[in-house]
């Protein structure tokens, strides 16, 4: 008898476990940049910057106001290719779920030359703070840039 209810709290224990790991963070929210932790590599810490995430799972919609205007861009997090427009360029971008974190590949084509960037979304202090990092490769070089969004 002793048994057969030690296997059975492990079977709901595993049961538990298994529904809590299926359920994914939601990054829906307005945000601030927190500009004292974060690091844009070779370019200034914006005095001001914001985004606004409206997060359905699978959709992601991505708002972001700053010093060099704003941008509006849709994905799906189940890794189909989306095309948005950024200052009037096309970006092909692809989102998925890697684990708790939404890894977002972006492409634009400057006139022949391919700039891509990889943008990593995680949620941390109980889903009041946000880290986007993100890596960026064009013909002048690679860099990586950090920023640490405040939940308003």
């Amino acid at each position: 008898m002793r048994n057969r209810r030690i296997f059975i709290v492990a079977l709901l224990t595993l049961a538990l476990a298994t529904l809590a790991a299926a359920q994914k963070p939601n990054f829906s929210g307005s945000w601030k940049l927190d500009g004292a932790k974060s690091d844009f590599g070779p370019q200034p810490v914006p005095d001001s910057m914001t985004m606004k995430v409206a997060h359905d799972d699978p959709k992601l919609k991505v708002a972001q106001s700053g010093p060099q205007g704003e941008s509006e861009m849709n994905f799906t997090t189940d890794g189909k290719e989306v095309t948005n427009q950024m200052q009037g360029m096309d970006v092909k971008g692809v989102a998925k779920w890697e684990g708790e974190t939404i890894v977002v590949s972006n492409k634009l084509d400057l006139g022949g030359t391919e700039v891509s960037f990889k943008q990593v979304y995680a949620l941390s202090d109980g889903g009041k703070v946000m880290t986007s990092s993100v890596h960026i490769v064009s013909p002048q070089g690679e860099f990586d840039m950090k920023m640490v969004f405040n939940k308003q």
